[in-house]
């Protein structure tokens, strides 16, 4: 399976407060072990306040070794994608 967002395209974030996350969302967090990484949300634990991200791509980081994530390290929720035409 390829990227759904590939090098060269644009995403617009909302920042805010708005969103909570959930199961499917595409989210930019910030890992200390990878940096600043975007993933699809595949689980979030209210109790621990922490969620689990992984890639569409097979090559991306697995969710297992991403691990728990704090809520707190979500820098955005992508609610908008522009293709780079040659990049698709």
């Amino acid at each position: 399976m390829s990227p759904q967002i590939k090098s060269g395209d644009y995403v617009v974030l909302f920042t805010g407060s708005l969103f909570y996350p959930r199961r499917g969302m595409q989210v930019i967090f910030n890992h200390p072990d990878y940096g600043v990484i975007l993933k699809n949300i595949i689980a979030v634990n209210d109790r621990t306040k922490t969620f689990s991200a992984q890639g569409a791509n097979s090559d991306s980081v697995a969710a297992k070794t991403l691990a728990d994530i704090p809520l707190s390290n979500i820098k955005g929720f992508v609610i908008w994608r522009l293709y780079n035409h040659k990049t698709h």
